[in-house]
């Protein structure tokens, strides 16, 4: 009696094993996706069960699934097997199913505006620079044209995390906005942060027009426009449309890139500091088309993007020359209107910075107040970074590697 009560519990006690062993197989592998199934510890619980489904139900476009702690086995195996790459992947982000139940046909229908009660100024035809402002955080930048009173969004970017791919298509085909003399009025498309493996957020549809604060920029651009236009999200947070750089006129064609010639140069990778690095290239002799150096000295500074932004490897990659002799000393009062990301002015001096990749649309802010003839200069160096940064690192291969690396994710970033 004793010796078949022994072998029932070593029975019971294999089985139970092995059905803990399976069930902890699918746990360890839903841990790895936004499906969360508790507690990694082999127990068949209400979450594991309803992660599984979900995970599967998604997999399965969204047709509904039945899996029980019987079927832990026959999972455990389909997990383990050819379709985990794709099951890894179909588990990275929550998607949920709807039903259309209106026809959506009619232009700006998301947002549809009464413009019955705005003076509309029709008069107002300028080209400007916008950002989307949230915390002090950028959520969209980029450039815009006014025409007749009507905003219309030209090339921009969104920093919304995993929403940012694919979003320019929103403000260009569905913004509806207006200018008067008080404000910019209307409904705009607004985009909230999604980061790694959360749930999408679905797009807010948010009203400005009685938010105005006027920018402190001396121009003669028509009231109403230039500053900051606040809103408030579907959660009741304060975020900004900013205009700002506005002219009547389009922003001239970039001059012709000069070819530069270059022989004898140092660059030295100085070591990262945190987020911070810094790259210092003397040249001893420089030709940039008729101009002739006999010495320049610039730097790369580059500020590394941490890892919960979405501006890629790096959040600003700049170079970093002096203003002597490429810009009159009566133009730096005009360097104000200039985000301070694009200049500095210090015990040695004035520095101008031009910027490679994110927020690379500022540069019109800095070649606007340098000499006409002079503002190949930086184009040009830029254009030819790369060939400067191999020549100067011929001898560090790997420091030549890391380098070029971040300059080309930063030229990826452009807009």
């Amino acid at each position: 009696m004793r010796f078949g009560i022994l072998i029932f519990a070593l029975f019971f006690f294999a089985s139970s094993t092995q059905a803990e062993t399976n069930t902890l197989c699918i746990q360890e592998f839903l841990s790895r996706t936004i499906f969360d199934p508790g507690p990694k510890d082999g127990l068949w619980g209400k979450k594991t069960k309803n992660a599984i489904n979900e995970l599967f139900s998604q997999a399965n476009k969204f047709k509904e699934t039945q899996i029980k702690k019987d079927d832990a086995q026959e999972i455990c195996k389909i997990l383990e097997s050819e379709q985990n790459l794709r099951l890894l992947e179909i588990g990275q982000f929550k998607k949920y199913p709807i039903n259309i139940t209106e026809t959506i046909s009619e232009e700006f229908s998301n947002t549809k505006f009464d413009f019955s009660t705005i003076k509309v100024n029709r008069n107002a035809n300028y080209f400007c620079s916008f950002t989307i402002n949230y915390k002090r955080s950028d959520r969209a930048v980029g450039k815009l044209q006014i025409e007749n009173g009507t905003i219309k969004f030209q090339n921009h970017k969104w920093f919304v995390g995993q929403a940012s791919k694919g979003s320019e298509i929103y403000l260009k085909e569905e913004a509806n906005l207006r200018v008067s003399q008080s404000a910019i009025h209307g409904i705009i498309p607004y985009l909230s942060y999604v980061g790694e493996g959360e749930t999408a957020k679905p797009i807010q549809y948010v009203t400005l027009g009685d938010k105005y604060k006027k920018s402190n920029t001396n121009t003669a651009v028509d009231k109403g426009i230039m500053g900051s236009h606040g809103f408030l999200d579907k959660r009741g947070s304060m975020a900004t449309l900013v205009i700002n750089e506005c002219s009547d006129k389009a922003q001239k064609e970039i001059p012709n890139v000069l070819p530069v010639i270059f022989e004898d140069l140092d660059v030295r990778v100085n070591k990262r500091n945190s987020n911070f690095q810094t790259v210092e290239i003397d040249f001893h002799s420089l030709i940039i088309g008729s101009e002739v150096f006999d010495s320049l000295n610039i730097r790369l500074l580059i500020d590394y993007a941490s890892n919960s932004a979405n501006r890629g490897l790096t959040e600003l990659f700049r170079i970093q020359l002096s203003s002597d002799g490429i810009m009159p000393e009566e133009k730096i009062t005009n360097l104000k209107k200039c985000k301070s990301i694009s200049w500095n002015k210090s015990k040695h001096g004035l520095d101008l910075f031009y910027l490679i990749g994110n927020e690379s649309y500022r540069n019109s802010c800095i070649l606007e107040v340098i000499y006409p003839e002079k503002r190949n200069i930086i184009e040009s160096i830029a254009n030819s970074l790369p060939e400067i940064l191999k020549l100067g690192l011929e001898s560090e291969p790997g420091k030549l590697k890391d380098i070029l690396h971040v300059f080309n994710d930063a030229k990826e970033h452009e807009l």
